[in-house]
């Protein structure tokens, strides 16, 4: 149960419950309906079952969001908004991911210390590369991480949710293309 509980929404309470009931387990719901007391909502228990499966610890949750933001990725936009992303480009001061497959590479230049690549950012000032997030190196590890965890909670929710009636292969994150609005 202590391993678990490590889990993001787990706990020691419902750590044990897991432990408990995990041989009478047949299906998702059924097993969320038999996790399910007055102190904890079927809702609670779907997000922890949820977070186990994405292996999603409470300590990887609290660095993220002491973090702050660390990078943007942009899944569409409208056709009419095109020069307002290449412009967000140059000049924004979060890296901005356009193309999952060139994430890692933009993520890992931008982590190099003692870079002196600087960006204008805006108000006619420089922003280093390296300072966008305090300690940058440790900052564009932890984005990747979280960009990684993104990409398989993706990959589990295409899987999961390919309907039987219209059964659709999962489409890799890598090979999903930015979607544009005319």
């Amino acid at each position: 149960p202590a391993s678990i509980a490590k889990i993001q929404d787990v706990g020691e309470e419902l750590a044990a419950r897991i432990y408990k009931l995990l041989p009478t387990f047949t299906t998702f719901d059924e097993f969320a309906l038999k996790l399910k007391t007055k102190n904890l909502t079927y809702t609670r228990i779907n997000r922890a079952l949820l977070h186990i499966l994405l292996q999603q610890k409470k300590s990887n949750m609290e660095e993220y969001i002491a973090s702050g933001t660390t990078y943007a990725r942009v899944l569409g936009f409208r056709e009419s908004a095109s020069a307002l992303l290449s412009r967000m480009k140059k000049e924004s001061e979060l890296p901005l991911i356009t193309k999952l497959s060139q994430a890692a590479s933009l993520l890992k230049k931008q982590s190099q210390g003692g870079s002196s690549e600087e960006r204008n950012s805006g108000d006619g000032t420089s922003v280093s590369e390296t300072s966008l997030t305090g300690n940058s190196m440790t900052g564009r590890a932890l984005a990747y991480r979280l960009l990684e965890e993104d990409v398989r909670a993706s990959a589990i929710y295409d899987i999961c949710f390919s309907s039987h009636a219209e059964p659709r292969m999962a489409v890799n994150e890598f090979q999903k293309e930015i979607v544009v609005v005319p």
